[in-house]
């Protein structure tokens, strides 16, 4: 009988290793920045942490019982992670999509063993999930998001990257990462300003790409071009053999703009939440402004798994 319990997909999910990934920007010396490496979870995303906290704890306090089936409505990673994480413990799972979600997504929500549900566009998944609430043997992780996704990262992805600093007696002068639903840097930052008080924490914003998100308590974000990022994507496929998403290049892209406009010699981190779902082999157009254009990936040491 195959092991069902949390603590045994805590072993697949979380301590992912840190590397550090050296460059050269203009010709000039060799940098580094300090990258946590999330495309190595299970369904190769950050999510699968959230999704295994949320169960676990949600099991824990009586939530969530065998036989339950698990409801999420998602066109993203959080659909795949709850799919994957869902059926490995040992629930039924359903994910409600809009229309508009790719044939490759569906695909892979249905190889995890989830169940699918369309549910025409944008908020209609979320509002048929919250009707199915009100039926007996439905659980939402939604309904706990709130409470315990920043505390997922704060307990895990920043204890972990935490550890690792004060094992290897470095000290962080920022964390530089792009929000979403601001989950993350939230919780990593809250776990390492315990230890690392004077870390900055510096968001991105791609320009032409929308966000929910107030990025006012974060400070001022640095700025990129959806472009730049897809140009370091590429790169990075190309050159390094790291398959990552966008979000991840963003957040490279990011990192490495700060280090170049603020501390060049200060160590900077920064987190590959996502693995590249799709290759996208049509040429991205290098513009002279791009930042990319001056950066020289050098290669990638691994460094510890925590």
């Amino acid at each position: 009988m195959p092991d069902l319990s949390t603590a045994n997909l805590w072993k697949i999910i979380g301590s992912t290793p840190m590397v550090a990934l050296r460059y050269s920007y203009g010709g000039g010396l060799e940098q580094q920045v300090l990258v946590k490496c999330e495309q190595y979870n299970l369904t190769g995303s950050i999510t699968d942490r959230v999704a295994l906290y949320i169960l676990q704890k949600a099991q824990e306090q009586g939530d969530l019982h065998s036989g339950d089936l698990i409801v999420e409505a998602s066109a993203g990673d959080s659909g795949l992670s709850y799919a994957a994480v869902g059926k490995a413990l040992g629930f039924r799972v359903l994910i409600i999509m809009p229309d508009t979600v790719s044939l490759e997504h569906r695909a892979a929500i249905k190889a995890k063993g989830a169940g699918i549900k369309l549910a025409g566009k944008t908020e209609a998944p979320v509002k048929l999930a919250e009707a199915m609430a009100h039926l007996d043997g439905i659980f939402l992780p939604k309904r706990f998001a709130e409470k315990w996704r920043v505390e997922a990262h704060e307990q895990t992805t920043g204890r972990e990257i935490g550890h690792f600093l004060l094992l290897e007696e470095l000290s962080p002068s920022a964390l530089v990462m792009g929000v979403k639903s601001g989950a993350a840097i939230t919780g990593i930052s809250r776990y390492l300003h315990k230890v690392f008080p004077d870390m900055l924490v510096k968001t991105v914003q791609v320009s032409d790409s929308p966000t929910l998100v107030d990025f006012a308590r974060f400070g001022q974000p640095l700025t990129l071009a959806c472009g730049d990022a897809l140009v370091l994507q590429q790169k990075l496929a190309g050159e390094l053999r790291l398959e990552v998403g966008a979000t991840s290049a963003v957040n490279l892209l990011g990192a490495i703009k700060w280090q170049q406009e603020y501390g060049q010699n200060k160590t900077v981190l920064t987190v590959f939440p996502d693995s590249c779902k799709k290759k996208n082999t049509d040429q991205v157009q290098v513009l002279p402004s791009y930042l990319s254009a001056g950066i020289d990936l050098l290669g990638y040491q691994v460094l510890a798994k925590i």
